[in-house]
This record gives structure tokens, sequence and C-alpha cells, in this order.
């Protein structure tokens, strides 16, 4: 009496999970095929003093998959973008330190599509 309904459920639930693990699934197979997907790059960069440099900060970004709430960790300075997509995106003129230049990236955080939240962090 109820198989049809049952069987309606178990498709309903993998399509589902389906739709839910898409946007992950794709990232990762775009990372794979492209592992430079996210590059960083300072460009217009000129000193205010000795200490002290302001820059613009390019990230291109090579998958079809958003990402959303990107915090970049770049020494003690953090940067943030709400929305990242696929192509090139720009930070008008940021203030940092030669130290925090010195000391790199720390770290990456960001929204998978909105879903999933990643965490990378350098040593």
């Amino acid at each position: 009496m109820f198989a049809g309904f049952k069987y309606t459920i178990v498709v309903l639930v993998i399509l589902t999970l389906l739709i839910l693990l898409l946007p992950l699934l794709v990232f990762v197979w775009d990372v794979i095929q492209n592992p430079e997907c996210i590059i960083l790059k300072f460009e217009n960069t000129s000193y205010i003093n000795s200490e002290e440099l302001k820059a613009n900060i390019i990230v291109s970004y090579c998958s079809s998959i958003p990402l959303r709430n990107v915090k970049i960790q770049i020494g003690s300075r953090l940067v943030e973008f709400d929305y990242i997509s696929k192509g090139v995106t720009c930070t008008e003129g940021i203030i940092f330190t030669t130290r925090d230049l010195e000391e790199g990236v720390k770290g990456l955080e960001a929204s998978i599509g909105g879903f999933y939240r990643v965490v990378i962090k350098f040593k």
C-alpha cells in the first residue's frame, strides 16, 4: 500500500543529498583539475612611509562555484571579500605594514557555495 510512497521518499532523499553535495564536488573537481584555481596578487603598491604601504589585492578564481564570506589573513591584517565568483575580484587600496607582507598569508577562510565552511591555516 505504501510501497510507492517509500520509493518516492527514497528518491527525494537521494536528490536532496545530491543537491547539497554538488557544490562541494564541483569545487573539489575544479581544484583538482587546476591546482592554481585561486591566485592572490598584489598590484599598484605604493609606500606611504617606511613601514606602511598601500596595495590592491587581486584574486583570480577559476571555479564556477562561488565563494562567500572569504577572509584572508595576511600577517596581522584580515582582508575580507563578501563574494568571489569565477574570474577576477579586486579590492581598493588596503594598507599593510611591511611586517605583514614579510609574514605572508597565514590563513584562508571561505564558504563554498554558501554551504560548506573551509578554513586553511598556514605556518
